[in-house]
């Protein structure tokens, strides 16, 4: 009687589960939130469309990209909340069309030796695999690159202060100037396409930015400099060199990656 009733048992746990999806696993391996610095390396561009099979050689803060036609590289920053972002800053070769992947990309994630690349809408816009494709002439190794200087400089950036509130894509878009004032007119202006223009007063300098919800700042420099010299603030530097940005009041602050303030802006 005692076996009966336990496989009677066994018997229904089994008749419940029939039909109903087994709980949902975590692919293994997967990291939504890597480490910035687990980009650097030499990948092999697929499921982009335009653009597979060239080779990615990515260094701290830098990239290149190289095919049988077409070489393009330039500044990329990646945050420990898997936001990313990149721009172009040369090209050479037979054609000029940059693939779109390139800057659609906003997010990685990681997967094993592979490292996935997707837009704002949540497509792929590219899957990096792993490549023994040796740098270009004169360029150091990728791994060579991530120092222990860099590794505190890339390191996970200190929280917003509790008085500071995150600022939002569309708190941040406009023009602010620094807080203090000079003759000499600095301003940094966020478009809502993701693009920064701005002064330090006699120079102009122009790039891309993201931010997330917890006030993580990435900034890229894509414009090189005529350097003149005046009574200047370098907002350009404050920019690329915060990690957060928040709001004090109507004022932004923005932080680098061990808290301290890199400059104050208001509207």
């Amino acid at each position: 009687m005692k076996l009966r009733l336990a496989l009677l048992a066994a018997l229904a746990l089994l008749t419940g589960a029939c039909g109903q999806p087994p709980p949902a696993a975590a692919a293994p391996g997967i990291s939504a939130n890597p480490d910035p610095l687990q980009l650097v390396g030499t990948w092999t561009v697929h499921d982009a469309g335009y653009g597979d099979g060239a080779v990615v050689h990515v260094w701290a803060g830098r990239f290149t990209v190289i095919d049988d036609c077409l070489q393009f590289g330039g500044p990329w920053r990646a945050g420990w909340t898997g936001d990313l972002i990149a721009g172009v800053t040369m090209t050479s070769g037979c054609r000029k069309a940059v693939p779109e992947w390139v800057t659609k990309a906003t997010k990685v994630s990681i997967n094993g030796t592979e490292r996935m690349l997707t837009g704002a809408d949540g497509t792929v816009a590219a899957r990096l695999v792993a490549s023994d494709a040796p740098p270009p002439e004169y360029e150091p190794t990728p791994a060579s690159t991530v120092t222990d200087e860099v590794r505190a400089e890339w390191g996970r950036p200190a929280p917003l202060p509790q008085h500071l509130r995150p600022v939002s894509p569309a708190a941040l878009a406009g023009r602010w100037t620094p807080e203090r004032k000079t003759d000499s007119q600095p301003f940094l202006d966020f478009a809502t396409d993701g693009t920064w223009t701005g002064s330090d007063g006699c120079n102009r300098t122009a790039g891309r930015w993201i931010v997330a919800l917890d006030g993580t700042l990435l900034a890229t420099d894509l414009l090189e400099q005529t350097l003149i010299g005046c009574d200047n603030l370098p907002v350009g530097t404050w920019l690329t060199g915060a990690r957060r940005a928040g709001l004090d009041g109507e004022t932004l602050v923005l932080l680098a990656a061990d808290g301290t303030e890199t400059g104050r802006l208001t509207r």
